[in-house]
């Protein structure tokens, strides 16, 4: 549902402009007044259900249908199980209460507002995919929670010791520190993945592949030479669990060593748009979480002045 302003030049008298969702079509309506394209937008969401399928069979559906195509179905799998006995045999009208109860599930079992927000945002899918699939006029709502932003940087003598903890996965370790590459895209490296002394990596870009170069420092380019590192996922996450609690640093994740990379470049004064093209950000507010790294670098060029 959306309702807003729109005047058309062709269209003086009805400035409203609604759009309804419905039965997975677009239909779009003009109205003289907000209190009319108000009146639409209720009457559609109060439409009868098309299909008797209620929240668990759209689910098994999604489960069945869509997650067998993603590049990493483990994810939504398990949030599933978690999400399917909120569920299990409650009809679409009851998601207002399901949220309630999801939020207090959570909150007693002191996990974060990020997992909760993934089962909301699982919970939202499939309502959606509800509507798509022709069951539902009109989506459920679902309102994620306000997640607090979290930044942990390593030091340069962090990462070794922990490389060092690492027999066969430090290498991976220190490419992601000094790259900026997430695990999935170091794991998947390959020997044509090597080029002009950095790394070419396939991305998702705007629902698009493209390809991003990412130079490696002189000093790691012999580590070039063990591409594709010879270390499964698995392994690999055994060996970072172990050494992270060796160093007392259970609340590291692996994904931190991106973080780090963004706070070495923005030190060495790297630009918002040199940021951008490392990490492969498209959106500018991501590069801007690292901004305050810049501080020790600007106040060394106008010193002096």
């Amino acid at each position: 549902m959306s309702i807003r302003k729109a005047p058309d030049s062709r269209y003086p008298e009805r400035p409203w402009l609604v759009e309804v969702y419905r039965d997975g079509k677009r239909t779009r309506r003009r109205t003289r007044t907000r209190r009319e394209a108000i009146q639409i937008e209720r009457k559609a969401q109060t439409a009868p259900c098309l299909d008797p399928r209620g929240p668990e069979a759209a689910l098994l559906e999604y489960l069945k249908v869509i997650v067998p195509r993603l590049k990493k179905p483990s994810d939504p799998r398990s949030h599933a199980r978690v999400l399917r006995p909120f569920i299990d045999g409650r009809g679409w009208d009851d998601y207002p209460e399901i949220q309630r109860e999801l939020k207090k599930s959570h909150t007693a079992a002191n996990l974060s507002v990020a997992t909760l927000n993934r089962r909301l945002a699982l919970l939202r899918r499939i309502g959606r995919l509800a509507v798509e699939w022709g069951w539902l006029s009109v989506a459920p709502q679902v309102r994620l929670e306000a997640e607090s932003g979290r930044e942990r940087f390593l030091t340069a003598e962090q990462v070794e010791a922990l490389a060092e903890q690492m027999p066969h996965g430090g290498n991976v370790v220190r490419i992601a520190a000094y790259t900026g590459l997430r695990r999935r895209e170091i794991l998947n490296l390959t020997d044509e993945s090597i080029l002009d002394g950095g790394l070419a990596v396939e991305t998702l870009k705007q629902r698009k592949r493209a390809v991003r170069w990412v130079p490696v420092p002189p000093r790691l380019a012999h580590l070039l030479d063990e591409i594709p590192f010879a270390i499964t996922d698995g392994a690999l996450r055994r060996e970072w669990e172990q050494a992270r609690a060796a160093l007392g640093l259970k609340d590291l994740r692996f994904h931190d060593l991106r973080h780090t990379y963004a706070s070495f470049v923005a030190i060495k004064g790297a630009s918002d748009r040199e940021m951008s093209e490392l990490l492969g950000h498209t959106d500018p507010r991501m590069t801007a979480r690292y901004v305050h790294f810049r501080s020790a670098h600007l106040k060394g060029v106008v010193k002096g002045l």
